[in-house]
């Protein structure tokens, strides 16, 4: 039994209007303690979403090293503590715990980013990253430009040494707050000049007016991050402004907690944590880009555009999808090497829980109607059983998913009177029973369902057991390039798929 500590409230950013003494101050959240009766590695939503699986052939971030201005670390936690460099840690307030993390919010944020691959717990962005707590917020969440300012120029000025010289820096600040400090700009432009990548949140203050970015994100010279949610909408909290670069996945992620736990936090600072992770692995695997120009070059250039087209205030140029920077910059570069492979090619059969965002769909009618229904589905939480390493599997669960569906052309052909949750139900069953083979089996734990008038449905795997009804006897799958053919089927189910 896994213990898992779910965040119900989001982790925010701007100073609030009760504290004057600090620049900077992340007010209280709450936390919930939930039990998930599995074990094994959960890939998160995040993580799936900006495909940084499919990179990990080319880079786990191995030649960087993320450095996160935050809470602290803690060190000790079991998906970290193979990530972390403890002599390069360093704190900036004085706090009786040192570089440790009392907080929880730069333990969250560098999960995000650098989480181990193992069988445990979560996998970060770039899991062969390093990861080192430069603490420039206390440890009730508060912090001033000025520490954050030294923060900066203490990595600027690190030298590395033994196996991690010539790694990149990389650092990561999901903090902020209103006015900036001119030893705050002064310090980013020094670091930068130094060859550092310095990435920020946008901020939590929504986007009511022209600008709302806090700083240092809404300096130019940092990559500025938003926050979107699985269905690639801006969220709701997310700031807005003319210095947004990028978006990414900032809603409900899970990642590292204190105590050794796992927390589901919402921002623009998860959503930063994600991209420095992103930047990490870019860097190691393409030496061309040497400067923090070159990077939010080749960010902007690749970045999949997200509504409306080009350039806006509420996504930037688009979320960082890994697929997009297969290639490497223009100007050609010779990138190192791809690590070697595990001497051994598979693992220990174990279960990862992977969540794919995405807009698939599929058509349905019941027996007794004369016209097909157009269902949505929003997102799938599937369960994979395999012995293959955790970037194959979770590309492996993705491909399949977005074969069975068919580019929407999948469809279900039900018993008489079903409805919405049945159409799910049946849909999330097929799937499960056609994408199984020797090394994977997908079993649907959840699916989030809606139809064409905006009525949403959760069909939870775990409870309607649908996938433990009889495999269907005589069924045919077949695929036609023109039209919908239902084709018939003597399974005891009584229940047809098809697709195109």
């Amino acid at each position: 039994m896994k213990r898992f500590i779910l965040g119900l409230l989001a982790l925010l950013f701007l100073l609030p209007a009760h504290s004057q003494q600090w620049d900077i101050q992340l007010p209280e959240y709450e936390v919930e303690s939930v039990t998930f009766p599995y074990e094994g590695q959960v890939v998160d939503w995040g993580v799936s979403y900006l495909k940084s699986a499919d990179f990990w052939s080319k880079s786990r971030g191995q030649n960087s090293i993320a450095f996160i201005a935050d809470t602290g670390i803690e060190t000790n936690h079991p998906d970290l503590k193979d990530r972390v460099i403890l002599e390069y840690c360093k704190d900036f307030t004085g706090s009786a715990s040192g570089f440790q993390d009392i907080h929880g919010h730069g333990t969250h944020c560098a999960g995000i980013t650098a989480a181990s691959d193992n069988s445990i717990g979560v996998v970060g962005n770039a899991p062969q990253a390093g990861i080192v707590a430069i603490k420039v917020l206390n440890d009730q969440g508060s912090g001033s430009f000025q520490n954050v300012a030294l923060g900066i120029r203490y990595v600027a000025d690190l030298v590395l040494t033994g196996q991690h010289a010539g790694k990149k820096k990389v650092i990561s600040m999901s903090l902020g707050g209103g006015g900036g400090a001119p030893e705050l700009e002064s310090a980013i432009n020094y670091a930068i000049s130094k060859g550092v990548f310095i990435v920020a949140a946008a901020g939590n203050s929504g986007c009511n007016v022209d600008n709302t970015i806090g700083y240092p994100g809404r300096y130019p010279a940092v990559v500025t991050v938003a926050s979107i949610g699985p269905g690639e909408l801006p969220s709701g909290f997310s700031s807005c402004g003319e210095q947004l670069d990028v978006a990414a996945p900032g809603e409900q992620i899970l990642s590292t907690g204190k105590g050794g736990s796992y927390v589901k936090l919402s921002g623009t600072s998860m959503a930063t944590p994600g991209v420095a992770g992103v930047i990490c692995n870019i860097i190691s695997a393409y030496p061309v880009i040497k400067t923090q120009a070159d990077l939010e070059k080749y960010l902007r250039a690749r970045a999949k555009d997200l509504p409306p087209v080009g350039w806006d205030k509420r996504t930037g140029y688009g979320s960082t999808v890994m697929t997009g920077y297969l290639t490497p910059p223009d100007g050609g570069d010779n990138p190192p090497p791809p690590p070697p492979p595990p001497t051994d090619p598979v693992r220990a059969f174990r279960t990862i829980t992977i969540p794919i965002a995405g807009q698939y769909s599929f058509v349905w009618k019941a027996s007794n109607e004369t016209t097909f229904h157009r269902a949505t589905v929003a997102e799938i939480v599937i369960d994979a059983k395999t012995n293959k390493w955790s970037d194959v599997a979770i590309r492996n669960a993705i491909q399949k998913t977005d074969a069975f569906f068919a580019n929407g052309n999948r469809g279900f052909g039900l018993l008489a009177d079903a409805d919405l949750y049945e159409a799910g139900r049946w849909a999330a069953y097929f799937l499960a029973l056609l994408t199984r083979d020797e090394s994977n089996t997908l079993i649907v734990r959840g699916m989030t369902v809606q139809d064409e008038v905006g009525n949403m449905v959760w069909f939870d795997g775990a409870k309607d057991k649908a996938r433990d009804l009889p495999a269907a006897s005589g069924l045919f799958h077949s695929r036609q390039s023109k039209a919908l053919k239902v084709l018939k089927d003597t399974a005891r189910s009584g229940v047809t798929t098809f697709a195109k």
